[in-house]
């Protein structure tokens, strides 16, 4: 694993701190396809992290374009959403939207999976599309916290075969149109129509009495 670090001040007196590492998706692999993503916002308002975990599947151009853009993306429409119920998910569902649509106009075809947690007074707010996970350590048990999208799941493939696609079952790995092992990811183009970057969801408030002793990816 593989790592850097670098920090950001802005007229604004925001600070931000970036640090990626670089994972192997396996032993032989020359180049990762992976990454793990810590991002510090320091606002006057008050402080904001982002922690990512991308996977990326035909090249490096999704991972790398996710890794970098998506982050920023879910923080400008955190800034741009009127207070209220439900803004930090709507600021995280709208980042990852973007961040598709924006990959997707540069004609490439690569794609990738990401989970995301987005700190802020307390509470955490977890996306994720595709098969990277959230897991939560609570009093030495693992709790996973993201729901991986597998085309073999009732919903997803209700909602591949609605659109007019296929789902299939060779060796015990579902596909859509017998190609990815995934149904929701960034990018992807070829598959767009059925492959979908909407995230799941969802929040968690960290108090004293939860006792969390880690999150990881």
């Amino acid at each position: 694993m593989g790592g850097d670090g670098n920090t950001d001040g802005n007229a604004d007196g925001s600070r931000r701190d970036i640090f990626t590492f670089g994972v192997p998706n396996g032993p032989e692999d020359e180049e990762p396809h992976a990454e793990l993503l810590l991002m510090r916002w320091s606002h006057l308002s008050g402080a904001v992290s982002f922690f990512g975990e991308f996977d990326g599947h035909g090249g490096r151009a999704a991972v790398d374009f996710v890794s970098e853009k998506l982050g920023e993306t879910i923080i400008r429409a955190l800034d741009r959403l009127e207070e209220g119920e439900g803004k930090l998910e709507m600021a995280m569902r709208s980042g990852y939207l973007t961040t598709d649509r924006e990959f997707l106009s540069q004609g490439l075809n690569s794609g990738a999976c990401a989970a995301t947690i987005l700190l802020k007074d307390g509470e955490l707010h977890i996306a994720n599309v595709g098969d990277c996970k959230v897991v939560m350590s609570r009093n030495k048990e693992a709790k996973t916290l993201t729901v991986s999208h597998n085309p073999g799941t009732e919903n997803e493939r209700n909602r591949i075969e609605s659109l007019g696609g296929y789902v299939s079952c060779r060796n015990g790995t579902w596909r859509v149109q017998d190609s990815l092992a995934i149904s929701r990811s960034i990018g992807d183009a070829n598959l767009k129509e059925w492959i979908i970057s909407e995230p799941e969801t969802t929040s968690l408030n960290l108090t004293l009495r939860l006792r969390v002793s880690g999150i990881g990816f």
